[in-house]
Formats: C-alpha cells, structure tokens, sequence
C-alpha cells in the first residue's frame, strides 16, 4: 500500500514541477504598457462675480476640483486643505470649489469663502451636478475631491477628509501622468 502512495505522491510533484515549468517559459506580460486614461471633463461653472471656472480655463495644469457642502465640517477642512496646497504648488496647479447647493444659496458663497480665506473659484452646482447628472457623475456623499492631470483627464477621487499627504501625492502623480501618457 505504501508504494502506491509514494508512486502517486511522485507522480503529482512531477505533474507540478512540469506545470511550473510550462508557466514560467510563457512570455510576461509588459509592465510598461501604459493604462488607457479616461476621457478629459468637460465642466463650466460661473463664479458670484462673472469669471467662469471651466475645462478650458484649466487645460494646461493639474486641475484639483473639490465638490463640496457649505455646511458640512469635513467639505471646509478639505476646502481649507486644499487652499495650503493651491499655495505650495503655485503656479503648478488650479483649485476650484463646486458648492451642491441650490440657487437660493449662492448668497453664501462669497461669506464663505472669505470667511475660509480661500483664494480659489467658489462656484455654485449648476442643477445637472446636483441631480449626479453632470460631467462628475452621482455625488452620493462629500466632500468630494477630484484630480485632473494638465489633460483634464481625471485620475483620482477619493470621497472623505482626504489627508494633505494624499493631496499630495495624488497632484504629484497627476504631473507625472501627462508625460507617461
């Protein structure tokens, strides 16, 4: 009985070393291939005072958008956060605020962002971007922060408090993107 055991235990390791073999003489797959982006936004949105914050303002920089509450603790840290960023990369990069706020609102705006010290675009939700309708998709939750590489392809969203590092390093990528695409 026991040789018949060994005889199968030899025959399955000699099935396995065989298959390892096989595997590892298949060509890798090229890791340089570069991923396919998504296709740039197409946004425009226009400020209390007539400036407009739109794609085509934007085109030539990393663009990061934040979609945001006036209201809520989280949307103002993130506004704040990215106000230091906007700073630290200047000129390198454009940062604009999209309020999900109805028109009734935009009287806010401007308190807002003086009483936040923004120095970027405050602009208020047009009723395509508050029915998930518009070039952001549905907005389920804020804040809402979005990283647009100098294309204005999109290549990072995260939902939440995000963090100055990841802040960060998503701008940093979003940099490096154009030149690897």
């Amino acid at each position: 009985m026991f040789p018949r055991v060994r005889e199968a235990a030899a025959a399955i390791a000699a099935g396995c070393i065989a298959c390892c073999i096989a595997c590892s003489t298949q060509p890798a797959k090229d890791q340089t291939t570069p991923q396919r982006l998504p296709p740039p936004l197409n946004f425009g949105f226009y400020e209390q005072d007539g400036q407009r914050f739109d794609d085509a303002g934007t085109r030539g920089r990393v663009t990061v958008i934040l979609i945001m509450t006036t209201y809520d603790l989280n949307s103002q840290v993130v506004a704040h956060r990215l106000n230091n960023l906007m700073h630290s990369f200047q000129p390198r990069i454009n940062v604009g605020a999209i309020v999900l706020e109805t028109a009734n609102y935009a009287v806010l705006l401007e308190p807002f962002r003086h009483s936040l010290g923004l120095d970027y675009p405050v602009v208020l939700a047009d009723q395509a971007t508050l029915q998930g309708e518009g070039p952001f998709g549905s907005v389920a939750q804020v804040p809402l922060v979005l990283v647009l590489n100098a294309e204005g392809r999109p290549l990072w969203r995260v939902t939440g408090p995000a963090t100055d590092k990841q802040l960060e390093m998503a701008v940093r990528r979003a940099e490096s993107s154009v030149a690897q695409h």
